[in-house]
């Protein structure tokens, strides 16, 4: 017996359905790979914290000059871009008795109020990022920490960039992080730089409660 061929079948319709079913998985593995490309544009450069050269080399014994120059450049860095204080007193207030030093830059550091012996204080670096960035070169980024910082590992500009077990581990820095500093050219007051700590974990608070809402809109259409 021969069976006829059905003429009510939409041959179309069904080539239409079998394309979207087969190109529908594509489109959505494109289109999670090139999120998950956009998340991590902003957090793609990894460190290492370390305290000095010497704990840099204990972990990396094939990259002596590296960790040692790295170094070097971060104290460098420090001197001209940590915040400065009128005071010594005002400087211990933030950070504490052991980590604030007279600033090596204190003839460049001026303060309209206060300071007319022309001389400053700043506080000791706590440590640096240590890494190949994704420029070719190597972090000279220092840090900062005390009690304006509640603890945490802050850059120059008051940016937390880890927290207090952070030391000798990698950690995932945004970009903006390594973006060159200016030099400190005036002294700041008591309590200032724990505002600015503030207003810059305030900002970053924002902007990834941004980041969360736009991801949550483009999932959910």
């Amino acid at each position: 017996m021969t069976m006829k061929k059905t003429k009510d079948i939409n041959h179309s319709m069904f080539r239409k359905a079998l394309r979207c079913y087969t190109i529908a998985p594509l489109a959505l593995a494109i289109s999670t790979a090139l999120f998950l490309t956009g998340c991590q544009d902003k957090t793609d450069e990894t460190v290492t914290l370390y305290q000095n050269a010497e704990q840099c080399i204990q972990k990396n014994p094939s990259m002596v000059n590296e960790c040692t120059e790295s170094y070097q450049q971060a104290i460098k860095e420090a001197e001209k871009t940590a915040p400065k204080y009128a005071s010594r007193e005002a400087c211990i207030e933030e950070f504490s008795e052991k980590a604030c030093i007279a600033s090596p830059q204190s003839d460049n550091v001026t303060n309209s109020h206060v300071n007319q012996s022309n001389s400053s204080w700043m506080p000791l670096m706590a440590g640096y990022m240590f890494g190949r960035l994704s420029s070719g070169i190597f972090s000279n980024t220092p840090l900062f920490s005390g009690t304006a910082t509640k603890g945490n590992f802050v850059d120059a500009s008051g940016r937390k960039v880890a927290g207090a077990s952070s030391m000798g581990r990698s950690v995932n820095v945004n970009k903006d992080v390594f973006r060159p500093k200016p030099a400190t050219t005036t002294t700041t007051t008591r309590g200032g730089f724990g505002r600015t700590v503030a207003k810059a974990s305030s900002a970053t608070t924002v902007a990834s409660s941004r980041s969360s809402s736009s991801t949550h809109r483009s999932f959910g259409g």
